[in-house]
């Protein structure tokens, strides 16, 4: 599978610094992790950093439900990648 976008849509996002501190916070709350307003934003993201959570994709997903796996292709690799010649 290649990296388009329609193939990479995470079924959950994972927070970065465009999010704001209470949505931050509530994401932590869902992983089992107490934060409160008290910290910083980027303190929280540093929280965030070190969970080392993977991104999930809603493709992953569906295929795994079918028990298949999905192998992703490195971005421009044309000899795994036969489109990227054009």
């Amino acid at each position: 599978m290649d990296n388009a976008s329609y193939h990479s849509r995470q079924s959950e996002k994972i927070p970065d610094s465009g999010w704001n501190k209470q949505s931050i916070i509530e994401w932590l709350h869902r992983k089992g992790v107490t934060a409160d307003m008290t910290y910083l934003e980027a303190e929280l993201l540093e929280i965030v950093a070190n969970l080392n959570c993977q991104p999930v994709y809603v493709v992953d997903e569906i295929v795994k439900a079918s028990r298949r796996s999905v192998l992703r292709l490195s971005p421009y690799h044309c000899v795994l990648n036969a489109i990227e010649m054009i």
